[in-house]
């Protein structure tokens, strides 16, 4: 896979455009790389703006770069 073994940070919070989270991290994941979905707190779950609903794997103030 194309990504594979990469480990890439998708941003949300409350009221995200649903199609702008969604399909870059389907995408990504398709392409075989690790999505962390990083939040304000881990764990909070985020409604979009057309009721998709994502929780966050990670709090932004621990994410780090590796």
């Amino acid at each position: 896979m194309l990504l594979s073994g990469a480990r890439v940070a998708v941003l949300v919070e409350d009221l995200f455009e649903d199609t702008e989270l969604l399909a870059p991290r389907d995408a990504l994941a398709a392409a075989g790389a690790t999505v962390v979905i990083v939040g304000p707190m881990a764990g909070k779950a985020h409604t979009g703006k057309h009721g998709a609903i994502v929780t966050a794997d990670l709090a932004a103030g621990s994410a780090g770069s590796t």
